[in-house]
């Protein structure tokens, strides 16, 4: 072990104690901190992730190392101090290990420089710290890979250019066969093969925050692979070719590379991952594994796929077996087919009958793009129902779908909803059409108005909706709404306090907005329009010169704050949308406890003239003061004991007030679907199916990334592209002058001194 330190620390010293170790990491610091920027914060980009970052590391890496190692062993091989070095007493894998360690080491430097990053990105944004922590290590995972070949192409030449040419050349082959412009031009089941050979795609497992054994087997193998190939080579330099004990170790370092090309490409079979996100987003909820424990029939679960499918899907198709496998083994009660639809016309037909259509995908060959039918779809059969999924592009989402449909099926009883009209409001079947579909799918749903005798007949509902009524409502209406929440029930409440005219960018105050209702419970919705100077959306807007792309702060980018209706990090875009105010003694005395739902960020204002809304070229012509800003509350939920109900003295009403009701309708739900997937959790909790909401809810739960202001945006760039680089060669130059110091010193003797 000392000989091991004692070469490890000379091989260090080789990089620390020259300058072009530092010049080495101070490019790779500074290119790989520019480019993550450049991409992350292009065109206002607000998402508090590192995936950027780790998009690019493979590509820069593949260049980076090759420049640190190609020194490790050409270097000793032109100086002649490798055959000094190997017929020492010393074990050839002792050589071998420890320029291996200490390439690792200097190139696990250079990543570990880069934590600057998400250190000062976690001030202004929530940084999932679990998945960074799996995309470092897996970014090391794939740096050993290419510090193994790295050294194996410094074995084989003494000049260190070549070595960097071949080593740079094994590196491209390794990364562009898992690219798709390469894979689609070879038949699927090549393409697979060669997507499991490249580093990049077990790296991008990685890169999702998600260690997978049989990711990580395949780095092992990958290094092991070409350090067996360095061994043999290292070797072959101190034995002669002609005896056996050579031949008996060319036939071992052999069957050791068949043995790493046979883990690393067929260890997909391998079961067992750690998902390191915070959310568990890609580890099936306990909600799921808790519905099918209590299934009281078997859930068939067919798949069907192709024998060879298109290289479009073939990874999907791959991932989606494997998820459903994962579910089956979680419950007897479930049991997964899966048919190759293709096998034959007869299969072909039972999947068409079956409602999985073939789907046609572009395959490019030497006689240019031809068609090919693919099949990637499921059915779920439960007693007497039957749900089909025609076909599935991606395993995410996919656990929301199955739990979602599987629980449509196996509800007896489906609660109803109500969507009150008559006074102006949203009409479900033409403006809330995509908000109506995505609830049919767990619930019944109803219109309810006044009869002739002025009443509203509640009495069937578990929920009522009300979305920006604009007409006056009876006192004998909101009567009988009070006694429906009194009786335990549940009401989703839109208001409007202004409407807006978009022809000409102006607004109106709606003096029949609802707000005397909800104002019994202490809510008020006042009658402003909230914008918000940081977090928003940037719109289309047509002008003289075309479509341009504008900031627009009063479509406001909401924020959830952490509750047991939406987790933190979920958003929703709201249009025109008014503040929210509690008050302290509310009509209702039953009122339990207010849930803040959405709000603005600490950069949220309020305007009370709204006479032009219309867009501006730039945010700083919108003549708000940031003196004013703070945060605005514009969602609440509330829950208290039913003070009528005939039934159960515990049963509870809810109710959620929104100050919009735009952000609900076809037009802008089209555009962010977040807004539907908040708002269905929002009904889930107050139909009392968190279950749901809680499985939804890791499908979009993102990260918002917001800089306090231009300075700071500025700072955390600059201190990443240049500070750490400047540090660096501040470190590296101060080493190397302590250095020539010492070797100018003059050693004088003691005893000849005397």
């Amino acid at each position: 072990m000392s000989t091991f330190l004692a070469l490890l620390r000379k091989d260090l010293k080789g990089y620390f104690d020259q300058p072009t170790g530092y010049v080495l990491l101070v490019i790779f610091v500074g290119t790989i901190s520019w480019l993550f920027f450049r991409t992350a914060l292009a065109a206002g980009s607000q998402e508090a992730s590192l995936r950027a970052l780790f998009d690019a590391l493979p590509f820069i890496l593949a260049i980076f190392i090759p420049a640190a190692t190609m020194r490790l062993f050409a270097e000793e091989l032109r100086d002649g101090t490798l055959e000094l070095l190997l017929t020492q007493p010393l074990r050839s894998w002792t050589v071998l290990g420890s320029k291996f360690t200490s390439g690792l080491t200097f190139v696990t430097t250079g990543i570990i420089l880069t934590i600057g990053i998400p250190i000062l990105l976690e001030t202004s944004g929530n940084m999932d710290g679990g998945a960074i922590a799996a995309q470092y290590i897996g970014a090391i995972f794939f740096a050993g890979s290419l510090v193994a070949i790295g050294i194996f192409s410094s074995s084989l030449t003494k000049n260190q250019i070549v070595s960097f040419i071949v080593a740079l050349f094994i590196n491209i082959v390794l990364i562009v066969i898992g690219l798709s412009f390469v894979t689609l031009t070879v038949p699927s089941s090549v393409a697979v093969l060669m997507e499991d050979l490249s580093p990049l795609t077990h790296f991008g497992n990685m890169a999702k925050g998600v260690l997978a054994l049989r990711d990580v087997i395949y780095f092992v193998a990958l290094t092991a692979l070409f350090l067996s190939g360095t061994y043999l080579s290292l070797r072959s330099r101190t034995l002669s070719h002609s005896t056996q004990l050579y031949k008996n170790l060319r036939l071992g370092v052999a069957g050791l590379v068949i043995a790493s090309i046979l883990a690393g490409w067929f260890g997909n079979s391998i079961a067992g991952r750690w998902d390191m996100t915070e959310d568990r987003v890609y580890t099936l909820s306990s909600a799921t594994e808790e519905l099918v424990k209590n299934l009281d029939d078997l859930l068939t679960i067919n798949l069907y796929i192709s024998s060879d499918p298109p290289v479009q899907i073939a990874g999907s198709t791959r991932e989606i077996q494997g998820f459903l496998e994962g579910l089956g083994a979680k419950s007897d009660m479930v049991n997964v087919i899966t048919h190759t639809a293709d096998k034959d016309e007869a299969t072909a037909e039972s999947a068409m009958l079956a409602g999985i259509p073939k789907q046609q995908f572009n395959i490019e060959s030497q006689n240019g793009y031809q068609v090919k039918d693919g099949y990637l779809g499921i059915t779920i059969s439960y007693t007497n129902s039957r749900e089909i999924i025609p076909f599935i592009d991606t395993v995410d989402g996919l656990e929301y779908q199955v739990a979602t449909l599987a629980n449509k099926m196996v509800k007896i009883d489906k609660k109803t909803i109500g969507f009150l009209s008559g006074h102006g409001e949203k009409d479900r079947s033409t403006e809330l059409q995509w908000f109506s579909l995505q609830l049919e799918e767990q619930y019944e749903l109803t219109e309810v108005s006044p009869n002739t005798e002025g009443q509203l007949d509640l009495s069937n509902l578990d929920i009522i909706v009300i979305a920006g009524p604009t007409e006056p409502m009876t006192d004998l209406e909101k009567l009988d709404l009070h006694e429906f929440l009194a009786e335990g029930g549940k009401a989703l409440v839109l208001i409007d306090s202004t409407v807006a005219d978009t022809s000409r960018f102006v607004a109106k105050s709606n003096p029949n907005n609802f707000n005397d209702f909800v104002l019994d419970y202490g809510v008020f919705v006042h009658d402003n329009i909230v914008s918000d100077i940081e977090s928003h959306r940037n719109l289309s807007f047509t002008t003289q010169g075309g479509n341009v792309l504008l900031p627009y702060p009063y479509w406001i980018n909401a924020q959830t704050a952490p509750s047991k209706i939406g987790s933190a990090g979920q958003e929703a875009t709201l249009t025109w949308a008014g503040s929210i105010e509690l008050q302290d003694n509310p009509k209702i005395a039953n009122v339990e406890q207010y849930i803040q739902l959405l709000q603005t960020t600490e950069f949220g204002l309020l305007n009370w003239d709204y006479q032009d809304i219309s867009p501006k070229q730039a945010l700083s012509e919108y003549d708000f003061s940031n003196d004013d800003t703070s945060k605005q509350l514009l969602a609440v939920g509330l829950e208290g004991k039913a003070y009528n109900s005939p039934s159960q003295t515990d049963q509870q009403f809810r109710l959620v007030v929104v100050g919009d009701s735009d952000w609900l309708t076809d037009n802008v739900a089209a555009r962010y679907q977040s807004n539907l997937i908040l708002a269905l959790n929002w009904v889930d909790w107050l139909a009392q199916e968190e279950a749901l909401a809680s499985i939804r809810s890791k499908v979009i739960t993102s990260r918002t990334l917001l800089f306090s202001s231009d300075t700071m945006r500025n700072f955390v760039q600059y201190a990443n592209i240049i500070g750490v680089p400047m540090l660096l060669i501040l470190f590296g130059g101060i080493r190397f002058i302590r250095r020539r110091q010492f070797t100018q010193r003059i050693w004088v003797n003691r005893e000849d001194s005397q």
